[in-house]
């Protein structure tokens, strides 16, 4: 249940004069950028958080909740008859480095997998390894749960939001994570994708 506590509980820290150093004590601590990484697009409730960082157990992901709040990176959140949590605006700026560390990760052997895949990493992967001649279209994904729309220049790239875009991407997170990863090829797999819109401009956001 929420509580962000007044106080972070004890952690190590680098406790270095080194802007990395400084960036790593808030979020180089296990799961906290997994769990920024499904709040950035819209908040979400703990149960929700919970099933979509799988491993995580309540008592850490309630203390690190807890941490992150104190840092000025969480807050809680009314939604409807219950309270979730929401990324802040200063976690918001955290969206080039979630991209970056994304790119950088389909680089290496285990981005083979699609373990703990949801539907936010399927379209981050999608987005981070888009080639430059992508054209920057808003781009919505429905992919099992509530619809995600990528604004390629908001302050907020990725929402959670209905809505209609320039193009309408509807499937499977693995099916779009394969595509991007070279697992899938599009010829095998198109028939199980549901394009809308600009459907042509589809293909030039894969990768090669």
């Amino acid at each position: 249940m929420p509580s962000l506590a007044d106080t972070a509980p004890d952690r190590r820290r680098y406790d270095m004069s080194c802007p990395i150093a400084c960036a790593l004590d808030l979020v180089g601590e296990r799961w906290t950028l997994l769990i920024l990484r499904e709040l950035l697009p819209g908040p979400l409730r703990f149960s929700e958080i919970k099933g979509a960082v799988p491993g995580i157990n309540a008592t850490i992901l309630s203390r690190r909740l807890d941490q992150m709040a104190s840092e000025g990176l969480v807050g809680l959140a009314e939604m409807g008859s219950t309270t979730g949590y929401a990324a802040t605006a200063r976690a918001l700026t955290l969206w080039p480095l979630l991209f970056t560390l994304a790119v950088f990760g389909l680089q290496t052997p285990a981005q083979a997998t699609t373990g703990g895949l949801t539907p936010v990493a399927a379209v981050t992967a999608f987005i981070a390894n888009r080639p430059a001649k992508a054209p920057r279209l808003t781009i919505g994904f429905s992919l099992g749960g509530p619809r995600l729309e990528w604004q390629p220049d908001h302050r907020a790239p990725l929402l959670r939001k209905p809505g209609r875009a320039a193009l309408e991407i509807t499937t499977a997170p693995d099916l779009l994570y394969g595509l991007v990863t070279g697992q899938n090829r599009w010829a095998e797999v198109q028939d199980r994708l549901t394009l809308e819109g600009e459907a042509g401009a589809f293909l030039d956001h894969l990768p090669g």
